[in-house]
């Protein structure tokens, strides 16, 4: 990994232009701002620095500046650019455009020494500035040529860029929330810093993004967002709160809720334990693993996949199972995209008899699979994503259940070709992963 013992992680450069001269406002892009300052001071420590609306000369001078500044107690360097873009450049509240390679270059190690094999993270949301529809602004890709970018930057080892989309394809914004991108990689960094290592975490901003459907002058829309990577190591952010637990003692206040927490956790089985409720619809074949681990082989599939290909509503049910205190239940199901029939896991919070002792929202990572009953290189894992759009369903349950998270998990028709049905049975599996 990157070293990062014992020093703070540096600074953290938002560039923001809402107003560009001769483009649309950037209405909405004060939320990205927001998002980004609250998360990466806040949450990770870094010593967070505005820079909004600056004209062409004020923005290769600040920069020049930023290059110039002393780095060596600083772990890396994260720059944001929010704009309007076009073609490999970044345009300044003047109209005036900047070559993006040249941004880069100011803080390659000769014109930088401070950050010469230090990881240098650059973002960039940026608008072409064509018309929008109501609500929803349309922002340009950041349209780099990837080959010149890659003829540029394998000479400087430790660099990365993320684009909120792919060469020649638009990116978009919200009036209201801020850019899908910059809230969707906010929201994936803050949830999984603690357990993922940064290019994982940005692995999972792209499926996020990538699976939006994004609604844009009467059509459904979708954005790839896009990365150019010279990472030598791993990179990890240790948190402002990580740190303090790290080099404070607990105090007898904190000891005395360690041990009260402790308490409560013993209040349910160590191990998964299956509920009786009585309902003969619910398939209870279960293996319990570990007391983080089931295991479900519902059966009767082959009949299963023929109703469902000609009922609505048709699904498998699980029994209601406990884990660390939490109520679950599994359901399987046939969904349609693009006119092809997927099988589905849906995954439900359930209303349970230890609600009122666990925390709330559930926030504890998992992984849902479905198993190959013979080559384990071709399972299927679908890793917990706590986001915006779905937070309700990790509420505490209002009602007998939550809303349930859907997982694609294959196509009806390879299924049974690629050998997942045995003995007419299909393997799903659960897993938690509670913090230590």
């Amino acid at each position: 990994d990157y070293e990062n013992g014992g020093r703070k992680l540096g600074k953290c450069v938002i560039f923001n232009f809402s107003t560009v001269a001769g483009y649309p406002e950037r209405i909405g892009t004060e939320k990205d701002e927001e998002r980004i300052r609250t998360l990466f001071e806040g949450q990770f420590g870094f010593d967070v620095y505005v820079h909004e609306n600056l004209k062409e000369e004020a923005m290769l001078r600040t920069l020049k500046k930023l290059a110039g500044e002393d780095h060596s107690s600083s772990c890396c360097l994260c720059l944001f650019l929010l704009s309007h873009g076009d073609d490999d450049v970044i345009i300044c509240s003047d109209g005036q455009k900047i070559q993006l390679s040249k941004v880069y270059a100011m803080f390659d190690p000769r014109n930088c020494k401070g950050l010469a094999a230090k990881p240098k993270l650059f973002f960039v949301q940026a608008c072409r500035g064509k018309e929008t529809d109501t609500g929803v602004r349309h922002d340009g890709p950041a349209h780099t040529d990837a080959w010149s970018l890659k003829r540029t930057l394998p000479r400087y080892a430790d660099f990365f860029v993320f684009y909120a989309a792919s060469p020649g394809l638009p990116a978009y914004r919200d009036e209201n929330n801020g850019s899908f991108f910059i809230q969707t990689l906010c929201e994936v960094l803050e949830r999984n810093f603690h357990h993922r290592d940064f290019l994982t975490m940005i692995t999972l901003v792209m499926l996020h993004v990538a699976e939006q459907e994004i609604p844009f002058e009467n059509q459904m829309t979708k954005q790839m967002p896009n990365t150019n990577s010279t990472l030598r190591k791993n990179l990890r952010f240790a948190g402002q709160k990580d740190k303090v637990t790290m080099t404070q003692p607990s105090s007898a206040a904190q000891k005395s809720q360690q041990a009260s927490a402790r308490t409560s956790s013993q209040m349910w089985p160590p191990c998964p334990r299956i509920v009786n409720n009585d309902n003969r619809n619910e398939d209870r074949n279960f293996e319990i693993l570990s007391s983080t681990e089931i295991t479900w082989r519902p059966k009767g599939i082959s009949r299963f996949l023929k109703i469902a290909g000609v009922a609505d509503n048709h699904c498998i049910q699980s029994a209601h199972f406990l884990m660390i205190g939490y109520m679950f239940q599994i359901e399987l199901q046939v969904g349609e995209k693009n006119e092809k029939s997927y099988l589905e896991a849906v995954l439900y919070l359930c209303s349970g008899p230890h609600d009122d002792a666990v925390t709330w929202p559930f926030n504890t990572r998992y992984q849902i699979s479905l198993r190959h009953p013979n080559d384990n290189e071709m399972t299927l894992k679908h890793e917990s994503m706590f986001l915006a759009s779905s937070a309700r369903c990790f509420e505490k349950p209002k009602s007998e259940y939550n809303g349930g998270l859907v997982y694609p998990l294959l196509r009806v028709t390879k299924l049974e070709s690629s050998g997942y049905i045995h003995d007419n049975a299909l393997c799903l599996s659960l897993e938690l992963y509670p913090k230590s």
